[in-house]
């Protein structure tokens, strides 16, 4: 359940994720083994199906979906935020994952937290 709009600074636009942002890049992504090295994404073979099924998951949560966008000539998406909000702790755990490795070490993922 995204509770805020669009958040937008000199270089970064976070909307909330829709479904027309997956697409086969997108589950590209996931797929691949050096942005999933780490996580634990890595365990799974991700589809347009198992993503939309994802998406779909967290409308029906108290979990923050953004998807993230570099402003330059166009809008590119590049990468998603999601907060897993635990209501009973009061707490929330961020993910944050940039998929576009042409923007990897150039500070957007903090960028993006940021806002």
């Amino acid at each position: 359940m995204n509770r805020i709009k669009n958040i937008s600074n000199k270089n970064i636009l976070i909307k909330p994720f829709r479904k027309k942002y997956i697409t086969k890049k997108y589950v590209s992504w996931l797929n691949d083994k050096d942005f999933t090295k780490y996580s634990e994404q890595r365990h799974y073979q991700h589809t347009i199906g198992s993503c939309i099924k994802f998406l779909d998951y967290n409308k029906n949560s108290n979990n923050i979906f953004y998807a993230v966008f570099f402003k330059k000539n166009k809008l590119e998406h590049i990468g998603n935020i999601l907060a897993h909000v635990d209501l009973n702790s009061s707490s929330a755990n961020l993910t944050i994952l940039i998929g576009e490795k042409k923007y990897w070490g150039l500070g957007c993922g903090l960028e993006a937290c940021l806002q």
